[in-house]
């Protein structure tokens, strides 16, 4: 009994197989290869040369259509770089030196080292630069 429902799925795969490749099996009296002929260029026989002086009416390009899409667009895109949208939302306007260390003055708020704005976390404050961290977001912001 095993050995019959073998039998069967192997020729069930068998069968599935010639029908998925039934176009490039050639049937009796026929050659395996059929010629394409293209409509719009001239035939030629093996023995004839000729000048082809307009190459360009002879093949057709299709150029792409170009998709052009904006940040509204990607959406959720984890490739897409938001460094430029995350920018937009801060404005540094100064970073003074502190006896407990450096303040930056971001969106008018003073704020230090471990302080939170709008999700992120300011992780380091420099004399020029302000390091933000927001899950695996990094954004550094510059004096100037």
């Amino acid at each position: 009994m095993k050995l019959d429902r073998e039998k069967v799925i192997v020729a069930a795969m068998a069968l599935a197989l010639v029908w998925y490749f039934k176009d490039l099996i050639p049937t009796w009296g026929e050659s395996s290869v059929s010629p394409v002929v293209s409509r719009s260029a001239p035939l030629l026989s093996l023995n004839e040369t000729v000048a082809i002086d307009n190459l360009e009416e002879l093949i057709e390009i299709e150029l792409p259509v170009s998709v052009a899409l904006g940040p509204k667009d990607w959406g959720k895109d984890i490739f897409y770089d938001r460094s430029q949208i995350y920018n937009s939302w801060f404005k540094l306007t100064g970073i003074s030196k502190m006896r407990e260390g450096y303040k930056a003055f971001i969106n008018g708020e003073i704020l230090s080292e471990g302080d939170r704005i709008r999700g992120f976390t300011i992780t380091r404050i420099t004399s020029t630069r302000v390091t933000l961290k927001k899950n695996k977001n990094w954004l550094t912001l510059k004096l100037g």
